[in-house]
């Protein structure tokens, strides 16, 4: 009996095989099917050919297009995004390897015109419309690759090799063991977990030491990458220094080697934002579970970013394709540059990491630790350490912190509330750093404190301001407002300046923001008001 549920003319019994077709190396035992195409038949061969491919396993959808796994040889450098050799990624089906491999798994044949059975290759038209039926597949879902042990949505342990229908997602450790992880550690074992991350961290020169907030934020976002797989959305982190050498990028390929034992994902930033979008949904599409945007030299304000940091899905054109794609946006992602300056929204999105050596010249330091060959030796413990410290949390009953909850809830309950439960700096106050350092605020907060000097607290139009600006005490006035409204011939524009106020009311900078104060009586015009005393929202 064959995959399509018919007998095979001659009563052939169906052949057993073996095959790799996961692209991982696994050999696969199954039962060989002969699938018969006949005239006028095709939808039942097409459907026999899908059959055969969920037998075997090896094959899913993703989205609107068929994939499956695959091992990277050498280190590539691929459509801008550099991986390490022997890194997993989700690459597409092509109907070439489509038909590749349904000659492997299955016997074809049909009858020739004497009415006897032929052998045949696959069908080229069977391959193309099996990718074609978008939307009609039968094959299982892949919503991403685990490297290591991680957690569900539910909060259960998801610890064993293969593919797990639950999650979607195809698990591969690689060889690697792992001890026995307690779903219900107790507060000790977390204070150990603790313990065993912050020694792995111990040469690492965050401003403030070991116990600041910067070392805070990359405890948790060495958590995060462990079980970003539980995690809707998540904060980018993001890592700065004033020197070249201090270790940013280094930041990244460790969260990197304790998730997969090899470095992170790489997109320099040396791209257009547009560029950058399509790259970071090619790294999205590929699986990789760690990404570094490395090396960023100007001020970074990426519409893409804000959008993949804040949606459990990101969607934009494929790179040479006209094609578009929604994909999932569970990767842990950093980036890296000296001064590193985050604009607007983007702050409000990632945890800062400060590093300074403290030296002239830190590509000279002398570390006492391979840190690459102590996470390959002790990976398996790491990983342990990293799922202990949230699964302790809930089996204390995830008690309640006098913190102020982010945007991120999920990464709120399984990240950040169990690192300050155990006496650890928050991370989120980080982001304070990463706001006051944001180019736009600083103008924002240059406009403020010289319109405050030139008119103080009451209520003025846009004509009004600029009026003031022209005084002879209103110099920083008017610098402030061709910083935000210049028309390019060193005169303030004030559609800009309108346009700027409105999009502005409410944002709190040093205790000050823009108030809406109606519409004047007589022109209509808007009206605004510097309001002294706001308090800025925290996390």
């Amino acid at each position: 009996m064959s995959l399509d549920g018919t007998t095979a003319g001659d009563g052939t019994p169906e052949r057993g095989g073996r095959s790799d077709a996961g692209g991982d190396g696994t050999i696969i035992p199954f039962t060989r099917p002969v699938i018969r195409v006949e005239t006028g038949q095709r939808p039942a061969a097409v459907s026999a050919a899908e059959s055969a491919l969920i037998a075997v396993g090896g094959v899913y959808q993703q989205g609107e297009r068929l994939v499956r796994i695959a091992r990277i040889d050498a280190d590539t450098d691929s459509g801008g995004v550099r991986r390490a050799a022997g890194s997993l990624i989700i690459t597409a089906v092509t109907q070439d390897w489509l038909s590749h491999t349904l000659a492997r798994i299955a016997d074809w044949e049909t009858l020739d015109k004497r009415g006897e059975l032929r052998v045949i290759d696959p069908p080229v038209p069977v391959s193309r419309e099996l990718l074609a039926l978008s939307g009609e597949w039968r094959l299982p879902v892949l919503r991403g690759i685990v490297t290591a042990p991680t957690l569900r949505t539910d909060g259960s342990l998801l610890d064993r090799d293969g593919y797990n229908a639950q999650s979607g997602l195809y698990v591969d450790f690689g060889g690697m063991e792992y001890p026995a992880i307690n779903p219900t550690p107790s507060v000790q074992e977390a204070r150990e977990a603790l313990l065993a991350l912050g020694d792995l961290l111990s040469e690492c020169a965050f401003v403030g030491g070991a116990q600041s907030p910067s070392a805070s934020a990359m405890l948790a976002t060495i958590i995060t990458a462990v079980v970003r797989r539980a995690l809707d959305i998540a904060p980018i982190l993001a890592v700065t220094a004033k020197q070249a050498s201090s270790g940013k990028t280094a930041l990244a390929h460790i969260i990197a080697r304790i998730l997969t034992g090899r470095e992170a994902a790489v997109i320099p930033l040396d791209q257009e934002a547009a560029e950058l979008g399509r790259r970071l949904l090619g790294v999205l599409l590929a699986g990789d579970p760690v990404l570094c945007l490395d090396n960023a030299v100007d001020a970074v304000d990426s519409a893409a970013l804000c959008a993949a940091l804040t949606s459990g899905s990101y969607q934009d054109r494929i790179i040479r394709s006209s094609t578009m794609a929604r994909v999932s946006t569970a990767v842990t992602m950093i980036i890296t540059g000296n001064g590193l300056r985050l604009v607007g929204d983007l702050t409000t999105r990632a945890l800062g990491c400060a590093l300074d050596t403290g030296l002239d010249r830190p590509q000279e330091r002398v570390y006492q630790r391979d840190i690459a060959a102590f996470i390959a030796e002790h990976r398996a413990h790491l990983v342990w350490a990293a799922l202990t410290i949230p699964l302790a949390y809930l089996a204390a009953g995830a008690p309640a912190l006098p913190v102020r909850p982010s945007r991120f809830h999920q990464w709120d309950r399984l990240v950040r509330y169990p690192l300050i439960w155990l006496a650890c700096a928050d991370p989120m106050e980080t982001q304070i750093v990463l706001e006051d350092a944001d180019p736009e605020r600083e103008k924002l907060r240059v406009l403020l404190n010289a319109w405050m000097a030139s008119c103080g607290e009451r209520v003025v139009t846009v004509a009004a301001l600029m009026r003031a600006a022209v005084q002879k005490e209103g110099m920083a006035l008017r610098e402030a407002l061709l910083g935000i409204g210049s028309d390019g011939a060193g005169r303030v524009n004030a559609l800009r300046i309108g346009t700027y106020l409105a999009e502005r009311v409410g944002q709190v900078v040093d205790g000050m923001q823009i108030g809406d104060a109606g519409r004047d009586s007589h022109t209509k015009t808007r009206c605004y008001r510097v309001v002294a005393g706001a308090v800025r929202e925290s996390a």
